[in-house]
Parts: structure tokens; sequence; C-alpha cells
């Protein structure tokens, strides 16, 4: 089983997740050693403003430039809202298949609209380009991503000097686990040479 000398990997999972699930457990079998934060029922019902603090609380011990941050979903986006009240992040950031903002979502034939809390926060820091930027960010996101808008998804790397995007052909919100592992693996290898 291989070790790291990386002092963090913190994952902040989807909505009604538990970060030691899907990545957290696959990094776990592989002999790292990642923690994060809970979105389950409990969180969940908290106000926005006192999720945002939680992972603002967790990202503060974890400030350094070995890190990598892991954002699924509507964790990616309360991480995002998160790093807005600090300096430029010194590690790496991964995000998949974030919520960036308002969002139309076909399912069944049927249409939803997810607008999350804060959406024109977020956007108008993006437009005004002032989300602190970090050493390194990249989003990756299905093609047909309706939680993660892939234009939305643009605007937003596209405001980042050097952050990238990714745009994964023939998938939606969920992501396989097998490419996202891969993405992980070798950011993880990439750290530690």
């Amino acid at each position: 089983m291989k070790t790291t000398n990386m002092h963090n990997i913190v994952i902040f999972p989807g909505r009604n997740k538990s970060w030691r699930e899907g990545i957290g457990n696959f990094l776990s079998s592989k002999g790292y050693s990642p923690t994060g934060i809970n979105l389950t029922h409990d969180f969940m019902k908290l106000h926005v403003s006192d999720q945002v603090q939680n992972i603002s609380d967790l990202l503060s011990n974890s400030w350094q430039s070995d890190t990598i941050l892991i954002g699924k979903s509507y964790g990616a986006y309360l991480l995002l809202h998160s790093l807005l009240d600090f300096p430029p992040f010194p590690g790496k950031i991964v995000l998949f298949s974030p919520v960036l903002g308002k969002a139309f979502i076909e399912s069944q034939g049927q249409f939803f609209c997810s607008i999350p809390p804060r959406s024109k926060q977020l956007l108008r820091t993006i437009n005004e380009k002032d989300f602190p930027t970090p050493a390194h960010i990249e989003i990756h996101t299905g093609a047909q991503d309706n939680g993660c808008d892939p234009n939305l998804a643009q605007e937003f790397t596209e405001s980042i000097p050097g952050a990238s995007l990714y745009i994964v052909q023939n998938k939606g919100h969920r992501l396989d686990h097998s490419y996202e592992n891969k993405i992980l693996i070798e950011m993880i290898e990439s750290m530690t040479k």
C-alpha cells in the first residue's frame, strides 16, 4: 500500500453525501489519508452562511501548498463561496461537476430549475474577476451536465488566470468514478514527485 507525505487531501462531497464515500473510500484504499466534511442531513439543515462557515473552519487548517481540495457538485459550490473569504489558495483545487449557479435540469421529460443560495454573489465575483486566483484550479464536468452548465463553467475558468476546464463528452452531472479516480491519482503523484 502506498503512503504519501502530503499534509492534506480535503473532500467536499455532493449534497447528502459523506466525504468517506466514493472518492474518500478510493483514496483511503490507496493508502492516502483524506479528510473532509459531510454534507448529510444535519449539515444540510444549517443556513447556508453556517454551511460556508463550517467549510471555512476546515479550510483554515488546510492552507498549505501541498494540499488538494476536492469539491463535487454542491460541495464544490460551498467550497468556492468559502474561498472568497481567503487569500489565493496555495495548493491545488479540483472540482467535479461543480454547481456554479442557476441550472435548468430535465429529468424524464420534466424540467426543474435549481437556484442555489448566494448564486448572484458568486457570479458577480466571477464576472468582476475578483475571485482569489488559486495556484491551481481545474473543473471537470459532463457535456450534458444540467447541474453544472458547461457554458457557466467556461465563463468561470476564463475569469481565473491559469484555470483549466475539462468537458467530458457524453456525460451528465455524474462523472464515472474511474475518471475521477484517475484525475486524482495523477494530481497526487504530480505533487509528490
